[in-house]
């Protein structure tokens, strides 16, 4: 004679403590993963606006951890400047620009503050123009 118990109340008890560890141990595993710090799944930084001839420059800027595009349009000539850290990183003149910067390319500079600036100050700088600026990086950035 067996000394368990397979009447349907038995096998109800069972299958409710199956269906409330399983339930918890869910509810830990979610709760660890809301609690892991997340990669630097850093901000798109942009401005889309006119930009006064003659005016300091309009910056934005993002933290990167692994990658980062800057880019800018505007529908005349302007100045794109582009820094790390308070590093210039490149200096263009025109009416639009992209530069990627990724790990996978080999072509990341590091961690660190990516910034893209414009300056309405070529040929004079005479008019408003109207302008895109954007700084992406990391987990935005596919």
């Amino acid at each position: 004679m067996s000394t368990t118990d397979t009447t349907p109340a038995a096998r109800t008890s069972t299958t409710a403590r199956r269906l409330r560890r399983g339930a918890l141990l869910a509810g830990v595993a979610g709760a660890t993963l809301v609690a892991l710090p997340s990669a630097a799944f850093a901000a798109v930084a942009s401005y889309s606006g006119p930009v006064a001839a003659g005016a300091p420059s309009i910056c934005r800027q993002a933290y990167a951890s692994y990658q980062a595009r800057l880019e800018g349009t505007s529908n005349k000539d302007v100045s794109f400047t582009l820094y790390r850290d308070g590093t210039l990183l490149d200096w263009r003149v025109g009416s639009g620009f992209a530069s990627e910067y990724r790990t996978s390319f080999g072509t990341f500079p590091g961690p660190g503050y990516y910034k893209v600036c414009i300056t309405n100050n070529v040929g004079g700088g005479k008019a408003n123009v109207p302008a895109t600026i954007k700084a992406t990086t990391d987990g935005n950035l596919f």
